[in-house]
């Protein structure tokens, strides 16, 4: 089965955000995605499928993900 791919900017159509939003959660890790070249970057089409649904990725935000007791 083929894997399809969507650019930032098509992306950003389905969910319907910003294009430079998808490109920031990218790089915070809450979107997975490809870097094919310096300037080609492609999203499965599996990505807008979690994102729709709502079960986006964590990223690597600076809070710990242990909590310590104060």
């Amino acid at each position: 089965m083929e894997t399809k791919y969507l650019s930032p900017k098509a992306f950003a159509e389905v969910v319907g955000l910003h294009k430079n939003t998808v490109l920031r959660y990218i790089k915070e890790g809450k979107i997975k995605a490809y870097r094919l070249n310096r300037k080609v970057i492609r999203i499965p089409l599996s990505e807008a499928e979690l994102f729709l649904a709502g079960k986006r990725r964590k990223g690597r935000g600076r809070k710990p993900s242990i909590d310590f007791p104060l």
